[in-house]
């Protein structure tokens, strides 16, 4: 994705990023970054996560898949 080169820009201070929480969360926790728009928050987001159809899920694709799960069902960037 382009969320990494734009949140450097912001980071460096070339202006104003839209950037998902869970990407720009940790330069917010610590003050590097201030939220402009808090009213603006777009909540939901779909994730999909495709693999090969199987008789069986792999345990490695099933790593992967609670991990995904687990970090987009993790509290906003605001949580402790």
């Amino acid at each position: 994705g382009h969320g990494e080169p734009m949140l450097d820009a912001a980071l460096a201070g070339c202006g104003i990023a839209f950037l998902p929480t869970w990407l720009a969360g940790q330069s917010l926790r610590r003050g590097a970054l201030e939220m402009v728009l808090p009213d603006h928050l777009v909540e939901r987001i779909v994730v999909h996560a495709v693999w090969p159809l199987t008789r069986a899920l792999t345990p490695k694709v099933r790593v992967v898949i609670d991990a995904l799960v687990g970090h987009f069902a993790a509290p906003l960037w605001d949580a402790a």
